[in-house]
């Protein structure tokens, strides 16, 4: 996956790089890791462009089905803190 790509996908879920990387538990420097991946400092990392392909499918299958997802509310500040992790009952 490129950059381009990864990018374009965590902003299509909503995250910013800050948020997914706490939804990951990348721990305190998640964010710089993701940043380092965008701007090509580094590869990406093929786990993470496996899962952000996954929830990508995820996504589409909630718009098919009508079952929300964990991107149908966004929580936090204005400036998109990521979308509500809460699981559906």
């Amino acid at each position: 996956m490129t950059k381009e790509e990864f990018k374009a996908n965590r902003e299509a879920l909503g995250f910013t790089q800050k948020s997914l990387g706490e939804l990951w538990n990348m721990g305190k420097w998640g964010g710089r890791t993701i940043r380092g991946w965008e701007a090509g400092d580094r590869p990406v990392n093929t786990i993470a462009a496996h899962s952000i392909l996954m929830m990508m499918r995820v996504r589409a299958l909630g718009e098919q089905t009508g079952i929300p997802t964990v991107t149908d509310k966004p929580v936090g500040d204005p400036q998109g803190a990521g979308p509500d992790i809460a699981l559906a009952s």
